[in-house]
């Protein structure tokens, strides 16, 4: 009761008083929502601290972003995901302008997003975060670390939910795979129609050409290439070839060739043109993004084994 008649004071409370009352209301708001389940006056209590804390301390702030990771929490409790990623993602920025880009809080917001999107069932943009968490985790505590690992069983759990989701989608026939970049490919031959999905998202409702290398393992359509791992990949691209058969979805084998005349057209670009084209957010990229990126440059990424890798030859034409 002394907590709430105190919140309702907070917005003409000095700054000084607001360094006390914004650790206060964040501690109700959290017995509110986990002991309680009083979700509504639990996010009035972290409202009131969040304000506190912003004239307390300004808006860039950790104790700020803690305001804003725990309004997005309840608000996940109430599913309400859309402004439960709004708050994450201000959590996010903050920490990463207070503590830098590289910080195991930066990497607990980027877990927390891909929770939400994989309960929403948007799982590329789930495993974006999850890549994004893990590539932190890796530099601050190398690639051995349980929770690497865990992160690693994570993905791969999140693969197996893409491939229920494209069968779910009632396919008569399917050639699947994980590329090279662990990217959950799938070709769907659904009421004679071939689709392209990835991750369990829908990213080609009717695809009509196709390029396999089957040399190499590419495999090229409008949104990229995936490259078929060598212990699959006769046997993965010989049933591909029958579904799109099947799809009548024309098919050419000439991906080096086309690849070799695009990268030589690539390399006329000035490099103040590539250094414009490249996101300020890259680091956040997925693999397949990031290496579509560097291919459109023309750089080689045949040595890149690891995101990491991916991000280091961005960094380079910094």
């Amino acid at each position: 009761r002394h907590v709430k008649a105190a919140a309702s004071h907070a917005q003409d409370c000095p700054a000084r008083q607001a360094t006390v009352l914004a650790p206060v209301c964040q501690r109700a708001g959290l017995f509110l929502s986990m002991v309680s389940c009083s979700f509504a006056e639990a996010l009035e209590m972290q409202e009131v601290s969040l304000g506190a804390g912003r004239r307390a301390y300004g808006p860039d702030h950790v104790d700020v972003a803690a305001s804003y990771n725990n309004i997005a929490v309840i608000y996940v409790k109430q599913e309400k995901y859309v402004e439960a990623l709004a708050s994450y993602e201000k959590c996010k920025a903050i920490r990463i302008k207070v503590l830098t880009h590289d910080h195991m809080s930066v990497a607990t917001s980027y877990y927390n997003m891909a929770g939400i999107y994989e309960t929403q069932g948007e799982y590329a943009k789930a495993r974006e975060m999850l890549e994004a968490s893990r590539a932190i985790m890796i530099n601050l505590l190398g690639r051995d670390h349980a929770d690497v690992s865990s992160l690693d069983q994570m993905m791969e759990n999140m693969s197996a939910a893409a491939a229920e989701t494209v069968h779910e989608a009632g396919a008569s026939d399917a050639v699947e795979f994980h590329d090279t970049d662990g990217d959950y490919i799938g070709f769907v031959l659904s009421s004679g129609t071939v689709q392209a999905w990835v991750n369990g998202v829908l990213q080609i409702s009717h695809l009509t050409s196709c390029s396999i290398d089957p040399s190499s393992g590419k495999v090229t359509d409008a949104l990229g290439t995936s490259t078929v791992p060598v212990e699959t990949r006769a046997f993965t691209l010989a049933a591909l070839t029958a579904l799109l058969t099947l799809g009548n979805v024309s098919i050419s084998n000439e991906t080096e060739d086309l690849e070799k005349l695009r990268a030589a057209t690539i390399h006329e670009v000035a490099p103040a043109e590539v250094l414009e084209s490249i996101p300020d957010d890259f680091e956040a990229l997925s693999s397949k993004e990031l290496k579509a990126m560097l291919k459109e440059w023309g750089v080689d990424t045949s040595d890149c084994f690891e995101k990491s890798d991916l991000l280091a030859k961005v960094r380079s034409l910094l």
